[in-house]
Formats: C-alpha cells, sequence, structure tokens
C-alpha cells in the first residue's frame, strides 16, 4: 500500500517535501487486538489509570527521499546527495524526538478526504541504503487507542435526545458529556448519570463540576457498565435524557 507523501504530516511538516514515495510494509496492516478485562467498581469512584480497550496499533512505513528541495529542483553544492542527506536529516530530525509526535494524514472517503489526527510513538527509525537516485528509511509508529481522530471535533449542543450515525472505523469511548443538571443520560440498556450540572468525560474516566474534579457528582447504577459508555463505529445511536446533555465527540479510525 502505498500513500501520497503530501497526504501526510508530522509535527506540522509534510512529508511530502522531503519524500517521494511512502509505502507500507507488506503484510503488517493490522486491526489491533481488543483487551478484555474484568468488571469491578473500583475504576468508579477514583482517578486509578485504567488499560486500554485496544493493543497499541503498529504501522511500519518506508519513506523514500528524493535528490530534490521542496520544489523539486537541484541546487544544494553537494549535488544529489547533498539534498539526500538534507532530506534524511530533516526525517531524522522529525522521528528521533522524544515524546509523542503528532500524526495527521488525509483518507479519502465519498465525501471527500478527511484529515485524522493521531499521537504515535516511534519504536524504530533505520537508515536503508540507497544510490544517488534515492536513499530510504523505515520508521515503525505505535499509535494508542484511540488511534486516529476524524477532525474536527463533533459537538452536538444541549439537548434531551441525540440521535445520529457514528462514523469512522474503530469505537468511539473517549466522548464527553456535559449535563445541564442533575439527570441521567440512557442509551439501550445503559446508563449514566450525574447528581448536579457537571461535565463526564468518558475516555478519562472523570467527573468535572465548575472546572475542578469531583467523582461524588457521578451517578452510577447496575445499568452503568465499567467503561461508562462505549458506540460501535458507523451505527445509529439513539440517546435519551432527563435533562439537557451536550456531547462532543470524536470518530474514530483504526
Amino acid at each position: 500500500m502505498n500513500f501520497d507523501p503530501y497526504c501526510i504530516s508530522v509535527d506540522g511538516k509534510v512529508l511530502g517535501d522531503y519524500a517521494c514515495m511512502i509505502e507500507q510494509l507488506r503484510g503488517t496492516r493490522q486491526v489491533a487486538s481488543r483487551r478484555f478485562r474484568s468488571n469491578g467498581a473500583a475504576y468508579r469512584h477514583g482517578r486509578r489509570p485504567t488499560n486500554a480497550y485496544f493493543d497499541e496499533k503498529i504501522l511500519s512505513l518506508e519513506i523514500t527521499v528524493f535528490p530534490t528541495d521542496e520544489s523539486h529542483e537541484q541546487n544544494h553544492p553537494a549535488g544529489p546527495i547533498g539534498h539526500l542527506q538534507h532530506n534524511t536529516d530533516e526525517l531524522f530530525a522529525i522521528f528521533g524526538k522524544r515524546g509523542l509526535i503528532d500524526f495527521r494524514q488525509l483518507i479519502p472517503t465519498e465525501d471527500g478526504p478527511v484529515e485524522c489526527q493521531g499521537w504515535a510513538e516511534v519504536r524504530r527509525a533505520i537508515d536503508v541504503d540507497g544510490d544517488e537516485g534515492a536513499w530510504s528509511m523505515i520508521v515503525e509508529l505505535a499509535f494508542p487507542y484511540p488511534f486516529l481522530h476524524e477532525l474536527p471535533q463533533i459537538h452536538r449542543p444541549s439537548a434531551t435526545s441525540h440521535s445520529f450515525t457514528t462514523g469512522g472505523t474503530a469505537p468511539i469511548a473517549d466522548m464527553v458529556f456535559t449535563f445541564d443538571g442533575a439527570g441521567t443520560l440512557t442509551w439501550g440498556d445503559v446508563e449514566i448519570g450525574v447528581k448536579e450540572a457537571a461535565v463526564v468525560d468518558v475516555g478519562k474516566r472523570e467527573v468535572y463540576v465548575g472546572g475542578e474534579l469531583k467523582m461524588s457528582a457521578l451517578s452510577v447504577t447496575a445499568a452503568t457498565p465499567e467503561n461508562w459508555m462505549e458506540w460501535p463505529a458507523r451505527t445509529e445511536i439513539n440517546l435519551s435524557s432527563d435533562v439537557g446533555v451536550a456531547i462532543d465527540y470524536y470518530n474514530a479510525r483504526h
């Protein structure tokens, strides 16, 4: 599978300015395996970290750099080799940084290109031998769940009922609910509620009142699962509540 280098950017830099081809190594495309954990109440009432819903997603790319500048002209004092070295150094500076990188990709859909964003850890960056025509490097990126977010974030204003269809390809489990007051939000057999006006961050398992963490504001019942709520991709969602609730979420992609 080949990617258009101009459709991928890392930390604000378009890879097409340095690379002429990006290819996903054959046999490495995957949908991350789902993790399972036993039900329990401990996570509902504190900030204890929870396990991710999925194992990390690994994306292995072979990036081929070209012997020109970003305008595709050869003007380096050292000739083509100088351009190859410059472009390779730029990529290693991007992929060699400490911490997570901001990975963005334009994905074609029937409604036009969709920008997706995710935070990735660079596991390996390997220099591959080349010649005066092209040099290559292999980069292995690890994306924790929720992998890639479709941009922009979707906001649904406060209402007592919401009906919509999710998109993307991965489940959504990091939505944020803003309750106008005490009440319960229901989706099928799943319920989540609060005892006062509050913001419920499902992804972080945290509840805020007036901008301050207040887990005691959460109201849970037997119909509140440990993961609070999770919507499948490309599924019609019907929510109802006895108080106005605003919703913010991203469609997710594997």
